[in-house]
C-alpha cells in the first residue's frame, strides 16, 4: 500500500508554511522539538520568576500579620487599655460612674448635696405666639460673660419668630415658646445649654422699640453648681458629669439629697481578652516565621523562605524581647513567664489561667499590679514599647525589613521579565528562521520530485 504523507499548515512571521508537504518528512516535530530545546532557559528563568512571586506573597502575608500583632502589643502600651476597671453603685437613682484603667481600685462614700442647674428667664404673657409683636431692634443674651445681640425686624418680631432668630444665633441657649395653658396665653422662655454658676443666663430686651406689647423678661431659674461630698470631701461643679475628683472616675449625679458608695474594681476578664488577643497574634506571626525556616513536617519540603536571613533576623529580635526580663522600677525584675504567659514545646504562647489570675489579684510575693502596669506600659523600657519598636523596624514601609525585601524582590522580578522577554524574541526569531529553512527544503523536495516525475515520464515514452 503507497504511504499516506501528512502535513501540517503552519503560519508564522515567515508567511505560511506546509510541512512535510514534498519530503513526507513531519518537520514541524523538527521544528517544534527544536524550539523547546532553546526555549529550556526560559523555562528557568519562569520557574525562577514564579518563585520570586511565591516570595513576595509570603513576605506581603507576613507583614498583615505582624501588623496585626503590632495593634494588639499596643493595646499593652496603654494603661488605659491594658487594665480595665468596673464601677458599681449601690444606688443608681442617686448617681451612676464609670472607671478608666487609671481609677485606684476601692469604694468612694459619695452625698449628692445639690445638683447642678441651668439658668432660665422668660417673658410675660401673651395671647398669641404668631401675631402679637414684640417691637424691633436689638435683644442681647448673656451667658456667663458672653454676650449675643439678635437682631429684631418686622419680620421675625413674634414670639415664635423671635424664638427661632435666638436658635439660629450664636448664643449658648435654647428659646421655647411655652404655653401654660392649651391655646394659651404664651411666654417665651430662654434656657441656658450649659448648666453652673458660671453660665448663668440674662436677657436685655431695653434695645427693642414699638410694637403690640413690649417684651420683659425674668428670671425663671438661677444656674446653679452641683456639689458633692466624696469620702468627707464636698466639691462644687458646673456640671453634674464630674470627671475630675478622683483620677479615672466618671460620675453622672441624677438626683440630690441622698448618698450612694461607688466601687473600682479591677475587671480581669477584659484584662484576660486583651492578653489573649496579643497571645493569637503572637502565635499567628510565631508559626509562619517557624513553618518558614524549617522544612515541611512530613514531606521534608523546603519552604520558599527557607535559611532567609532577613526572616531568621525578624524570629531571633521578636523572641529576644519576648524572653526579656524588665525591672518595673521597684528592682525586683518581671518576665511573661513570671505572669503565666509561657512558651509551649513548639514555641508558641499559652496563659496559664491560675497564675496570670494571681498576678492580676496582686498575689505574687514582690509584685504588685502597679509593677505588671508598668511592666507592660513603660515608656521606653517597658515591654510594649521595647516590642513595638523591634515591629516598627520590621514593618517601616520606607526602609522596614519587610519593604527592603519586597523591594529586592520586585527588582529581581523586573529583571526576570526582561531577560524572558529578551530571550522570547530571539526564540521566535529562530523558530521564524527554522520554519523558513525547512519551507525552502520543502519545495527544493518539490522541485527535484517533479524533475523525478518528469524524467520517469520521458523514460517511458522512450
Amino acid at each position: 500500500m503507497p504511504r499516506r504523507e501528512a502535513y501540517v499548515v503552519s503560519v508564522s512571521q515567515s508567511g505560511v508554511t506546509f510541512s512535510g508537504v514534498a519530503s513526507g518528512i513531519d518537520t514541524e516535530a523538527i521544528i517544534n522539538a527544536l524550539v523547546d530545546v532553546r526555549a529550556r532557559p526560559i523555562d528557568k528563568l519562569e520557574a525562577q520568576k514564579a518563585d520570586k512571586n511565591a516570595e513576595n506573597k509570603i513576605w506581603s502575608e507576613l507583614d498583615d500579620k505582624i501588623d496585626a500583632f503590632d495593634d494588639a502589643v499596643r493595646d499593652l502600651k496603654y494603661s488605659s487599655r491594658l487594665l480595665t476597671n468596673s464601677a458599681s453603685v449601690s444606688n443608681e437613682n442617686v448617681l451612676t460612674a464609670d472607671a478608666s484603667g487609671s481609677a485606684a481600685p476601692g469604694s468612694y462614700q459619695v452625698t449628692v448635696n445639690n445638683l447642678a442647674t441651668a439658668g432660665s428667664v422668660g417673658s410675660q404673657t401673651y395671647e398669641n405666639s404668631d401675631t402679637l409683636t414684640v417691637g424691633t431692634g436689638t435683644l442681647s443674651i448673656t451667658v456667663g460673660t458672653e454676650t449675643t445681640d439678635v437682631t429684631v425686624t418686622a419680620e421675625n418680631n413674634t414670639l415664635d419668630e423671635l424664638a427661632k432668630a435666638i436658635n439660629d444665633s450664636a448664643a449658648d441657649v435654647s428659646a421655647a415658646v411655652i404655653a401654660s395653658e392649651p391655646g394659651g396665653p404664651y411666654r417665651l422662655v430662654i434656657t441656658g445649654n450649659q448648666t453652673g454658676e458660671e453660665n448663668a443666663v440674662s436677657v436685655d430686651a431695653t434695645g427693642l422699640t414699638g410694637g403690640d406689647q413690649a417684651l420683659s423678661m425674668s428670671t425663671l431659674q438661677t444656674a446653679e453648681d452641683s456639689q458633692v461630698t466624696i469620702n468627707g470631701l464636698t466639691v462644687d461643679r458646673a456640671s453634674n458629669t464630674i470627671t475630675d475628683v478622683v483620677e479615672g472616675l466618671e460620675i453622672k449625679l441624677v438626683s440630690e439629697g441622698n448618698s450612694s458608695t461607688i466601687t473600682v474594681t479591677l475587671d480581669t476578664d477584659e484584662v484576660r481578652k486583651t492578653i489573649d488577643g496579643f497571645v493569637e497574634a503572637y502565635n499567628d506571626v510565631f508559626s509562619m516565621l517557624d513553618q518558614q525556616l524549617s522544612y515541611e513536617k512530613g514531606t521534608g519540603a523546603a519552604p520558599p523562605l527557607l535559611g532567609d536571613f532577613s526572616l531568621r533576623g525578624i524570629q531571633t529580635q521578636i523572641q529576644a524581647v519576648m524572653k526579656d526580663a524588665i525591672d518595673p522600677g521597684d528592682g525586683n525584675a518581671i518576665t511573661l513567664n513570671l505572669l503565666g504567659i509561657r512558651s509551649k514545646a513548639d514555641g508558641t504562647l499559652e496563659i496559664d489561667a491560675d497564675d496570670f489570675e494571681d498576678a492580676m489579684n496582686g498575689e505574687i510575693e514582690g509584685t504588685s499590679l502597679e509593677d505588671i502596669t508598668n511592666f507592660f506600659t513603660m515608656v521606653d523600657t517597658g515591654f510594649a514599647a521595647q516590642l513595638s519598636d523591634v515591629l516598627d523596624s520590621v514593618t517601616d514601609p520606607v526602609d522596614g525589613t519587610i519593604a527592603t525585601r519586597k523591594k529586592a524582590i520586585a527588582t529581581r522580578l523586573e529583571n526576570l521579565t526582561d531577560s524572558i522577554d529578551n530571550k522570547q524574541r530571539s526564540l521566535d526569531s529562530y523558530e521564524d528562521m527554522l520554519r523558513q529553512k525547512y519551507s525552502r527544503f520543502e519545495s527544493l523536495m518539490g522541485d527535484l520530485q517533479a524533475q523525478q516525475n518528469y524524467l520517469a515520464q520521458q523514460m517511458l515514452q522512450g
